[in-house]
């Protein structure tokens, strides 16, 4: 665990962060747990002629790596473990980046979510949680649909969404619902469609 000044500036403890990192040791003996949630945004395309749906996302991960895990020597004034952070690049620090949506048209990370910053906790933070690291990527996905037309048109829309590492294997990743793992808090309605969304 590192050692931050308290009175050190929001930069010098990224540095410090970073100069310190020894990695992640992604082994086959224990996989890593990554934590997945979804925030739906809104239903951007419902194309039933072509049988996909799209959809706009967050895709939130979170994880613990115990490289990153930090305390301070003194509280800086106004932190809070339970909502404040460090932001670090992850050109600088390991993130999972190959999380794709596999039953997607495409699945290359980068055309799906861009890269972006992870969002370092503290220790105790990680004590409570399992977890020390969030990073949250917006982007657009699409899925292939199912079509039954027997109770037309009344009839069920099935659009299922998987989403897996993309190259790590199930011996060093471990993929796991968070607590929400749906949040669709902020959904726009959809006119002439009934949305039914489970895990």
């Amino acid at each position: 665990t590192h050692i931050l000044s308290g009175n050190s500036s929001s930069k010098q403890w990224q540095d410090e962060l970073r100069q310190h990192y020894p990695g992640i040791n992604l082994s086959y003996a224990e996989p890593l747990k990554i934590f997945v949630g979804i925030n739906l945004r809104h239903i951007q395309r419902i194309d039933l002629e072509n049988r996909e749906i799209s959809l706009g996302i967050w895709l939130r991960l979170g994880w613990l790596d115990k490289g990153s895990l930090y305390e301070f020597d003194a509280a800086p004034r106004g932190w809070s473990s339970s909502s404040s952070y460090i932001s670090v690049g992850c050109d600088q620090l390991w993130c999972p980046e190959d999380i794709v949506c596999t039953s997607c048209p495409s699945t290359n990370p980068e055309d799906v979510f861009p890269k972006t910053t992870t969002l370092v906790y503290d220790a105790q933070y990680a004590e409570s949680s399992g977890r020390n690291n969030f990073w949250s990527r917006q982007g657009q996905i699409t899925s292939v649909c199912t079509i039954e037309l027997e109770e037309f048109p009344f009839d069920t829309v099935v659009c299922p969404i998987r989403f897996e590492p993309w190259s790590f294997s199930s011996q060093q990743v471990e993929l796991l619902p968070m607590e929400p793992f749906l949040d669709r808090d902020d959904l726009s309605k959809v006119m002439d469609f009934e949305v039914d969304i489970s895990l």
